[in-house]
């Protein structure tokens, strides 16, 4: 997205200026005003083009350019109003970057296209963590050492070291290949900011559940229950409409759903791994599901019964979605904030519309303004040719030229002697290519020694157009090579 252009672009505009940006522009081959909206979506092959061009261009190694841009772009989300929702997306490190899969989650239902890695962070002693990184993008862990190390400093005044353990790569649920990076983080003072745990953080759990089954399945109508070995052992009220047919005991989930996000396979040890995740899963294609339904919910390990229930709703992101598959928001409960998300976003994707078309239009004019100006500056060579400078502007500023008389001037006459002759001599073609080159060698002298050319159909509309203080010598100069054209056949 143009979203990830632009900051590249300002941090090339603040380190190296607009010289180095304008031959990253041309090393990049992107365009200034169509490559950089906002709301529009552009192929990886771009992006990585564009830092390429600029660690060519600055003269700064690759992996360099991406942890510089990763700091930057944490500054850049600072400046442009994201700055309190990242300060309060965790109160660590650790909790920050467990929740930033929930952060993607939500700037999906904006930024469609985009294809989001997912983190999430193990503990490895009392001031170093294992930082987990999964994407479909290959090459790119640089830019997370960046954005790790900018997040640490400004947000949480601590200083985080890094280094890449191990990178693999492995293939998800949905048949695509991941690279996972695996880093170690070193902070400093991190004890300062773990919470202190009061009396109040204590769970005091009731002996006995007042909740029946039927009771659960009402109230979380979205749920399901299923064991080590994925089998389905409870479900709520909404799945069975949601996969138009009632579920035989001990269904397996892998038989029903794939797991989108996180990247990785369907085993109950995996997702354990990711307890911290926002999951989706999406409904196989059957004969009786054509339309593409995908649940977004949490994933808990349920101890004491060894089973894990996954607490879910239908991710839906409008009003079309939710036609699509025969639903209503009355099918959704009251508590859930997904009739709330669905409204917002109905208004939110008429806004984003409306934005990128004004985007596009401000492009487009930036374009066409560019091209007027190109045109004048042609428009007003050409006028420059046939009339001096400042007669010409005086009369495109409706200025009226004022007649001036001058004693003494110098005036070269030239003519094509016996030119009547050698046009019945010659063919057509003959005599134009000899006329242009006459010319063309006739202008360049007039450059060379500026002297002002005027062609005339009689003496008797001769005039001065300009003062042009030329020594009467260049005048000479000028004749002497005209007269050795004729001579010489135009041969110089």
């Amino acid at each position: 997205y143009g979203q990830i252009h632009l900051p590249i672009k300002d941090m090339v505009l603040d380190k190296f200026g607009g010289k180095a940006w304008k031959e990253i522009l041309i090393v990049s081959g992107l365009d200034d005003d169509t490559d950089f909206l906002v709301f529009q979506s552009y192929p990886d092959e771009k992006t990585f083009a564009l830092l390429r061009a600029v660690s060519s261009v600055s003269g700064t190694p690759y992996d360099t350019v991406l942890e510089e841009f990763g700091e930057y772009f944490v500054q850049y989300c600072f400046r442009h109003g994201y700055d309190q929702l990242l300060r309060t997306l965790g109160k660590d490190f650790i909790s920050f970057i467990q929740n930033l899969d929930t952060l993607h989650s939500y700037l999906a239902r904006t930024y469609t296209q985009l294809r989001f890695p997912s983190f999430r962070c193990e503990r490895r002693n009392a001031e170093s963590v294992n930082l987990h990184y999964l994407t479909e993008r290959t090459g790119l862990h640089p830019l997370v050492i960046g954005l790790a190390k900018a997040v640490s400093r400004d947000i949480y005044n601590q200083t985080a070291e890094m280094e890449v353990e191990s990178i693999s790569t492995h293939e998800s649920d949905t048949g695509s290949e991941r690279e996972h990076v695996v880093f170690i983080v070193q902070f400093k003072d991190l004890a300062e900011n773990e919470k202190v745990v009061t009396k109040y953080d204590k769970q005091q759990l009731p002996s006995t559940s007042v909740l029946s089954v039927s009771h659960i399945c009402t109230a979380l109508p979205y749920h399901i229950v299923f064991d080590e070995d994925l089998q389905i052992k409870q479900y709520g009220n909404m799945i069975s409409k949601l996969l138009q047919t009632y579920l035989p005991p001990n269904t397996c989930m892998t038989s029903i759903f794939s797991i989108m996000h996180p990247p990785m396979k369907f085993l109950v040890e995996n997702i354990r791994m990711f307890s911290n995740s926002v999951f989706y899963l999406s409904l196989k294609k059957t004969d009786r599901t054509d339309n593409p339904l995908i649940l977004r919910g949490e994933m808990m390990w349920l101890a004491e019964i060894k089973h894990m229930i996954y607490i879910c709703s239908p991710r839906l992101t409008s009003l079309s979605e939710l036609t699509k598959l025969n639903m209503y928001l009355s099918d959704i409960p009251l508590y859930d904030v997904t009739r709330e998300l669905i409204l917002l976003n109905q208004q939110r994707i008429a806004e984003i519309d409306i934005a990128k078309k004004l985007d596009e239009t401000t492009a487009e004019l930036k374009k066409t303004s560019r091209l007027l100006e190109e045109e004048k500056q042609r428009t007003d060579a050409l006028l420059y040719q046939m009339l001096p400078q400042k007669v010409a502007n005086d009369l495109k500023n409706g200025i009226t030229i004022a007649a001036e008389k001058f004693e003494v001037v110098t005036i070269l006459f030239s003519d094509i002697v016996t030119f009547t002759n050698i046009a019945s001599e010659c063919s057509p073609m003959e005599v134009v290519t000899m006329l242009n080159n006459l010319y063309a060698k006739f202008d360049e002298k007039t450059n060379e020694h500026d002297v002002y050319k005027r062609a005339l159909m009689s003496v008797g509309l001769m005039g001065l157009f300009e003062f042009w203080a030329v020594e009467a010598m260049d005048c000479r100069l000028l004749g002497c090579w005209t007269n050795g054209c004729q001579t010489n056949g135009l041969s110089d």
